[in-house]
């Protein structure tokens, strides 16, 4: 069962080249950036895998600056989407306080080369939660409710809230030594799962999508 995590690799790519292929219906850089994240996400998991054989290191620090660009590209796009003057506002102060929350964990508070940096990485979570609830209540407040299936903004952020929302809890739970060696499996199997929703709405995203609705 703890072999699942080797197959993420495989939605990664698929996401990837399903993206390439409906490359046309991205108009503008920041509907690229989402197609740029998730190839970010392959290349992730296969230097991640070979990291150990590569260079005799945990692959702890490959993750954790993929999470920190993934982190930071999403607040970005999340930014561009808000329309709102505060919205804004508070998207440019949460990605100040997701990159200094980096930097203080990985100095005074957990090696980047020997662990997840989950005092990062919850920051980062709720940030990401915070803007996706305000880019939601903006778009259902606007003329775009009747459309939101046909833009890829609200597939992709519906995919990263179906995984990061359980995997937070399970990540805090999973520190605090409640979990035990007999679960592990199980929630190997959950996780799997996790990402095989998000990369699914991901990929739903670039085919139902129109180009129109993407800008």
């Amino acid at each position: 069962m703890k072999e699942l995590r080797f197959y993420v690799i495989y939605l990664t790519l698929l996401a990837t080249i399903v993206g390439l292929i409906y490359y046309r219906k991205l108009p503008n850089k920041k509907a690229k950036l989402l197609w740029v994240l998730i190839l970010l996400s392959f290349l992730a998991e296969f230097v991640g895998r070979n990291f150990f054989d590569w260079f005799g290191l945990k692959n702890y620090i490959v993750f954790n600056l993929y999470d920190l660009i993934t982190f930071s590209g999403y607040i970005i796009i999340l930014g561009l989407l808000l329309k709102k003057t505060v919205n804004k506002r508070i998207a440019n102060g949460l990605l100040l306080l997701v990159n200094s929350s980096f930097i203080i964990n990985m100095v005074y508070f957990q090696d980047i080369f020997n662990g997840m940096l989950t005092t990062f990485f919850t920051v980062a979570c709720t940030s990401v939660f915070l803007l996706s609830s305000l880019y939601f209540v903006e778009m259902f407040s606007s003329n775009k409710a009747s459309h939101y299936k046909k833009s890829i903004y609200f597939w992709h952020i519906v995919g990263i809230l179906i995984f990061y929302i359980p995997f937070l809890p399970y990540l805090i739970a999973s520190k605090m030594f409640l979990f035990n060696e007999e679960l592990m499996p199980t929630f190997s199997v959950a996780i799997f799962g996790l990402n095989v929703l998000m990369y699914s709405s991901f990929i739903i995203g670039f085919i139902w999508s129109q180009k129109k609705y993407n800008y």
